[in-house]
């Protein structure tokens, strides 16, 4: 789900709503959400104000983010994992 949500980042698209992702990544919407929850506490993922998903602080510590201003490099995201 990370991966989706940072893919979706890297080309400047706008993030997934939960119900969005979870159509993405083909898993039940209450799995989804509660999957996200998770990820959103642990820092991984990020809900905005308008209930989109963004990559959270912790899913590359020492990083200032936003991750879109790196998208034109794809080798921003491997030493992050």
């Amino acid at each position: 789900m990370v991966n989706t949500v940072l893919d979706r980042e890297a080309f400047g698209r706008t993030g997934f709503t939960v119900s969005r992702l979870a159509d993405e990544v083909g898993v039940e919407r209450s799995k989804a959400s509660r999957t996200t929850q998770d990820l959103c506490d642990k820092g991984f993922l990020e809900r905005r104000d308008d209930e989109t998903l963004r990559a959270g602080k912790a899913f590359c510590p020492g990083a200032d983010g936003p991750w879109v201003t790196s998208a034109q490099s794809p080798s921003w995201r491997r030493p992050c994992r």
